[in-house]
């Protein structure tokens, strides 16, 4: 696989398979300002590298987000195992996408449903819903979403909400006509990408201090 990829507008762009996407999230490259796509693009080749050989489709960028279409839901695991070590990235998720088409409210009870089905229709000991709304456009703010969508999750599964520690957190990513929704946030390596710094000179002890700082470096 080359490393380098095209990175595709999140317009138009449809995931692989049965709606499975790998929603990779990043955080300190954002603030960049017009170096931004210089991180982007690196972080992209990065995780072109990493994911060599998986089945995934082509990286949309969105927001401050990078969809990966995963093919095959069995490489998850693998995938999650590689990409968690990808300098660059805050966090990531096994995402399901939903259509957000029509009436807003209609769209969100067509969300709620699906994540209802997700957890099998079955109670679990507590749940919160956590949304991000990158597209501005949409009508209700993401408390609003937050609410909607734990009141189906409570109507059909009688589950309690516990706000601080839920024993299960439904991620939610608005985007301009769709929704992901996970139920499963990996903590990535953060920092920068790989290869968007000059060199440094480490020097190592025999104790392990001195590695983990150069590595976290």
């Amino acid at each position: 696989m080359r490393c380098r990829m095209r990175v595709a507008s999140v317009v138009g762009v449809r995931p692989m398979g049965a709606g499975h996407v790998i929603v990779l999230r990043y955080h300190e490259i954002a603030l960049k300002g017009r170096n931004r796509p210089f991180f982007v693009r690196r972080l992209v080749d990065n995780i072109v590298r990493a994911a060599a050989g998986l089945p995934v489709g082509a990286i949309a960028r969105a927001s401050a987000r990078l969809l990966l279409p995963l093919g095959d839901v069995t490489a998850w695991p693998e995938a999650r195992a590689r990409l968690a070590r990808v300098f660059g990235l805050a966090n990531l998720s096994l995402a399901h996408e939903v259509a957000l088409a029509g009436e807003a409210g209609a769209a969100l009870e067509r969300l709620g449903a699906r994540i209802v089905e997700r957890l099998g229709g079955v109670s679990v000991p507590s749940f919160r819903v956590q949304t991000k709304r990158a597209d501005k456009r949409f009508p209700f703010p993401s408390p609003e979403v937050s609410r909607r969508l734990g009141h189906v999750i409570q109507a059909a599964t009688r589950s309690r909400v516990d706000l601080e520690h839920a024993a299960v957190t439904v991620a939610v990513d608005i985007l301009p006509g769709r929704a992901f929704f996970s139920l499963e946030k990996v903590a990535g390596a953060g920092g920068l990408p790989v290869g968007t710094s000059g060199r440094v000179l480490a020097l190592l002890s025999g104790g392990i201090d001195s590695p983990v700082a150069a590595w976290r470096m």
